[in-house]
């Protein structure tokens, strides 16, 4: 009988190695997170957004009271987040198709809102500050016989004799 070819042999192999290789990634997670339950209170705002954006790309759903903990921690701290790390942890949680509850989506909303205006506000201050720095800059260009006129070669004042 003629040997089968590799391409033929392969994908079985492979898929068993693929298990094998996934189940031992899940053991180890379960490992990481059963060793980081203690340490969420120490998480911050970087850590609970790459742990939760980690997960989500592995696609690791946690225990309830691992999750709960996490949800709870991460709510304590949603002042100090910003605008790209509240919208992984909601790209996250929707990866994941993990409800953290109405209130702390509301606040997660409320404190993004609160981040967009804060940084409307900061361009609108920007753009007054260019606007009055050019204002500055034509005072600051008048001359002693009248204002300068904005570079123009012709001259509005007149020698006299």
């Amino acid at each position: 009988s003629a040997p089968v070819p590799a391409s033929v042999r392969t994908p079985r192999g492979k898929r068993q190695r693929e298990e094998v290789a996934r189940l031992q990634l899940a053991k180890t997670i379960d490992l990481v997170l059963d060793a980081s339950f203690p340490l969420i209170p120490s998480f911050g705002t970087a850590e609970v957004t790459a742990s939760l954006h980690a997960l989500a790309r592995l696609q690791v759903h946690t225990t309830s009271a691992w999750s709960t903990a996490f949800l709870d921690h991460a709510r304590s701290l949603m002042p100090g987040f910003t605008l790209p790390q509240l919208s992984t942890l909601a790209w996250s949680l929707g990866s994941l198709n993990l409800d953290p509850g109405a209130a702390w989506l509301d606040d997660l909303c409320h404190t993004a809102a609160a981040l967009l205006d804060a940084r409307e506000a900061m361009q609108a201050n920007d753009t007054s500050r260019i606007d009055g720095a050019r204002s500055s800059e034509q005072v600051s260009r008048s001359t002693p016989h009248g204002v300068y006129n904005g570079g123009s070669s012709s001259s509005s004042s007149s020698s006299s004799s």
